[in-house]
């Protein structure tokens, strides 16, 4: 006779990405991925967020919703934490929290746009990353600008009002990268304002953030 134990394997619910939404902005964050922050020997993880750059992906097994935290120390990392008892207000402080419907038969994948601490605005949004509204080989452009933008890339070319967000497929463009051009409408012309090449891959998907001093991420 023998016995045999299996431990339980998590699921993911949640694949972020984060990214602040004003300029200029950089935080060090912690989260815990099985969403259970003050229990002894949690999990916690150290998580960099800038407004120049996409954050890395980060999974999520825990509940909604999902509790973004500031480290009292910024120059601490989550491992300094791990495995002591940690009490709000003293090691970590509530920045973000999230609500989410995770969904039944994928993982969400979602990106989050955080409003700057420094400026009171704990505000969390987020946009969707999904493959089904992104799909491979398409590029996401998402305004956060109060200007609307009028977009050239591979041969296809889209208007974008303030805050829209629109998707293209190069998936027909042959070539490896392709020109982005972006124009702002100035004394009833449309004048550049954004030149660049982008990478075309068949097996990649990406999104653009334009942000109203013309700077694009």
């Amino acid at each position: 006779n023998f016995a045999c134990a299996e431990e339980e394997s998590l699921s993911p619910k949640a694949l972020f990405q984060a990214i602040f939404l004003e300029e200029d902005s950089f935080q060090r964050f912690v989260y815990a991925p099985l969403g259970n922050p003050f229990e002894e020997n949690a999990s916690l993880i150290t998580l960099p967020v800038s407004s120049k750059r996409l954050s890395d992906k980060f999974v999520y097994f825990g509940e909604s919703p999902l509790k973004i935290f500031k480290k009292r120390d910024q120059d601490d990392d989550a491992g300094e934490l791990r495995g002591k008892e940690i009490k709000l207000g003293e090691q970590l402080e509530l920045a973000y929290e999230y609500q989410f419907s995770p969904l039944h038969s994928t993982i969400l994948k979602e990106i989050l746009l955080l409003g700057d601490p420094k400026n009171g605005k704990l505000n969390c949004s987020s946009i969707s990353f999904s493959p089904d509204e992104v799909p491979i080989g398409s590029y996401q452009f998402q305004s956060f600008s109060n200007e609307n933008f009028f977009i050239s890339v591979g041969g296809q070319k889209l208007a974008l009002k303030k805050g829209e967000s629109k998707v293209i497929n190069l998936l027909d463009v042959k070539e490896s990268s392709v020109r982005l051009v972006v124009y702002l409408l100035r004394k009833n012309e449309y004048e550049k304002s954004y030149s660049r090449k982008i990478m075309n891959h068949a097996k990649k998907r990406g999104v653009f953030f334009l942000r109203s001093s013309q700077k694009i991420i």
